[in-house]
């Protein structure tokens, strides 16, 4: 049974092959997946024929498991350990996963993520072909944190066409904090394109305070022109973040600051935390 639309088995072994030939790859950061399924004797394993029928076993055992807990992680079990040994076996055991589940949107993440350093264009296209709409979501949040670092603007544009969902919202802080290393300012506009509430503060804390680190009059200039909606999240963010400095790093970073209006909201708001 496979829950992919149109898209042959082979891209998935194609694009997971590149992984069990990276150097800290598939194996580094696997999660730790217990099997539940053993046999009575230890198995012998003495070539990889031996490793690929024991895990031919695991994957018959796991499709006939009537308990749906144990047969998830039993196949997700499957899935990762074939990836180096077997991988037209990992394919039937993706493709067996329920739609939409943790296992299955942990492996469609990973995988996406891995494809799309190779082939951006390739990895979009296995995703979309993906019919479970949270393994979608998982999936094309990785690949647009992929893409930014070879095209920002491509990848500002894939994350804002995710739907809504939790991966949305942690690949649109990491892409925060990646824009804003080298262009703060464009971190910064598209947060405004953010809706307003816990991932745009969180965006915030990502850009703002090593912004003004690096270039305080080029943040201050921006937050001076900024709608008053980010304006005062940003200043909240930083005078949070200053509020936890000793006074002599406290008062160095003030000084730098030069445009007053900015520097006098920042304190206003730094007389109201607990020291």
């Amino acid at each position: 049974m496979s829950r992919l639309r149109h898209f042959p088995l082979l891209t998935f072994l194609c694009f997971v092959a590149c992984d069990a030939r990276r150097d800290g790859g598939v194996a580094a950061n696997r999660p730790e997946v217990r099997k539940t399924h053993r046999s009575a004797e230890p198995r012998r394993m003495e070539s990889p024929a031996d490793f690929r029928s024991a895990l031919r076993v695991d994957l018959d055992r796991a499709v006939q498991d009537d308990d749906r807990e144990t047969r998830e992680r039993s196949l997700e079990a499957v899935a990762w350990n074939a990836l180096d040994i077997d991988l037209a076996l990992a394919g039937e055991a993706f493709a067996e996963l329920g739609p939409g589940g943790t296992a299955a949107k942990r492996l469609a993440g990973h995988h996406a993520m891995r494809l799309a350093e190779e082939d951006p264009a390739a990895a979009l296209e296995w995703v979309h072909a993906l019919e479970s709409p949270d393994e979608q979501c998982e999936a094309i949040s990785m690949v647009a944190m992929v893409i930014a670092a070879r095209d920002r603007q491509r990848a500002l544009s894939v994350l804002d066409a995710v739907p809504e969902c939790e991966a949305k919202d942690r690949a649109t802080v990491q892409l925060s904090r990646c824009l804003a290393e080298q262009h703060p300012v464009a971190a910064a506009a598209w947060i405004t394109t953010l809706r307003p509430g816990a991932t745009r503060m969180a965006a915030i804390k990502e850009v703002f305070p090593g912004w003004l680190d690096s270039d305080p009059p080029g943040m201050a200039a921006w937050m001076t022109a900024a709608c008053d909606e980010v304006r005062i999240e940003a200043v909240f963010v930083l005078s949070r973040s200053l509020a936890e400095l000793d006074p002599v790093s406290l008062d160095s970073k003030l000084l730098r600051l030069e445009n007053e209006e900015i520097r006098r909201q920042i304190e206003n708001l730094l007389a109201q935390w607990p020291r």
